[in-house]
Formats: C-alpha cells, structure tokens, sequence
C-alpha cells in the first residue's frame, strides 16, 4: 500500500491517492530464489526445522527426573555414611540435610536451572537457545568492569553466599579463615562448571566472573559473623531454660568456634 499527499503542518498527513499494490503469488516470489547465494552454488536453500516443544517438555521432564534421583540418592548416601561409619546423631544429621538442601538450591539457581538447557538441545537439538556465545564466557578482571546496574547482581551474590558462612560452622569445626576458604572454592568451583558447560555446548547463561567468587566470598565472611553472634546470644539467652540441655540446642551452644565465657570463681 503507497500513501500520495502532503505533509499538514501539525504533523499529520493528507493523502490524495491511495495505491493498493496486489501481492505477489508464491510462484513469482520463488522464481527469485535463484539470485540467492545457495542457488548460485548448486544447493537447495536451508530450511529451518520446527521445534517440537512436546519433545523437549518430555526430555527437560526426564532430566528433571533424573537430577531429583541423583540428589536423593546423593543425600541418602552421605546420611548413611554418617551414620555408619561416622556414628553422627540424629541431630548432626537434621543440621547436615538443612546445609545439604541449602547447597542444593545453590546449585540449582546458579548451575542447573539455566546451564541443564544445554544437556536438553543434545536431545532436542532444533531447540533455539538465546545465551551467551562460547567466546564471552569468562571475565577474570576483578571489580574494574563493574557498572552501578551490576551492584543488584552483587547484593545477590553477597546474600547468596551469607548461609554457607553461617550453616558451615554447624556441620564441621572450621573457624574462619577454614570457612572463607571453602565458601571461596565452591563459588571457583561453580564458576569453572559455568565455563567448562558454556565451551562444551557452544554456548551458555551464566558468565564465569572472578567477580562472583570476591563478592560470595563476602558473603561468607558476613555469615560467619552472624553465625557468631547468634551462638553468643543463643548461649545467653538459654542458659536458665530447662530446653538447654536437649540434644539441639546442645548442638548449638556447644560451638567450638565461638569461645566459652569464662566463669568467675570467688573465694570462700
């Protein structure tokens, strides 16, 4: 459709004629495909194969699956081994399933959720995937990028990490410097599985960043810091309570990490 006419001065316009062109029937407009570079070659244009999204909802189901039974027997296993051959209590292990579920959601949000697509086009491969190409997949210069809209992903990455630092110290005897350390290699490590994911499959979602690991690590130091506090104010707020003497709240004044106040004798 062509418009003929003139401009008005308020910004509108005044048409005089109006040509109505008749579309070309789909004969004519193959009859160019010839010009096309294919076609100078020798060779059929590419077609473009529909995605059946039946087929890839029934395999991320499978996947889905399958990671729910990997975690499960994951989880029993380890439980098992603690209980057998650690002799761990019923109450360590309560305090190791809630760490476990943490991790596990860790995982998920950073690692599974996005990173699994790549495992589903190996089995839908007409699955289109909007992500990062595989030459971007890693920034190794520390906090010189940084932009004032990356300061919200940052808070994140410090809250993230906030429960290791607080929940690490409740399952094993690592003080602080023992805490960051670990907090610290398993961000390298998802970083490194965000990578490695991202080069195997041509392309990725998350960006592997020295950044995350400074501001997990962050994190980690914050919930150490809490996780001490909150044993010295659990210590003096339950010191008259009959539940102090039950098995959990043992668990949780008896801290190895958090030094015992010292008790004042006075002389006879």
């Amino acid at each position: 459709m062509t418009l003929v006419g003139d401009p008005n001065p308020d910004g509108s316009f005044t048409a005089g004629t109006v040509v109505v062109c008749e579309p070309r029937p789909p004969e004519k407009r193959s009859a160019r495909l010839p010009q096309s570079r294919h076609a100078l070659r020798g060779t059929s244009r590419p077609t473009v194969q529909p995605v059946d999204y039946e087929q890839a909802d029934r395999w991320g189901s499978r996947i889905g699956r399958v990671a729910l039974l990997l975690v499960g027997l994951t989880w029993f296993g380890m439980l098992a081994n603690l209980r057998v051959r650690k002799r761990q209590g019923l109450v360590y292990m309560l305090f190791f399933t809630i760490f476990f579920v943490y991790v596990v959601v860790v995982l998920d949000r950073t690692l599974f959720q996005f990173q699994s697509l790549i495992v589903l086009k190996h089995f839908a491969p007409h699955l289109m995937l909007n992500g990062q190409g595989d030459g971007n997949t890693v920034e190794l210069v520390p906090l010189v990028k940084l932009t004032y809209k990356d300061l919200q992903t940052s808070l994140l990455n410090v809250l993230l990490m906030v429960p290791f630092g607080f929940g690490m110290p409740f399952i094993t005897n690592l003080r602080f410097r023992g805490t960051v350390v670990a907090g610290a290699l398993f961000s390298v490590v998802i970083e490194v599985l965000q990578l490695v994911t991202g080069l195997i499959g041509g392309v990725t979602f998350r960006i592997a960043d020295v950044n995350d690991v400074i501001f997990n690590a962050t994190g980690v130091v914050l919930g150490y810091g809490l996780f001490v506090g909150f044993v010295r104010v659990y210590r003096g707020v339950t010191s008259g309570w009959r539940f102090s003497t039950t098995p959990i709240s043992q668990h949780i004044s008896e801290r190895t990490q958090v030094a015992q106040p010292a008790v004042s004798r006075t002389r006879r």
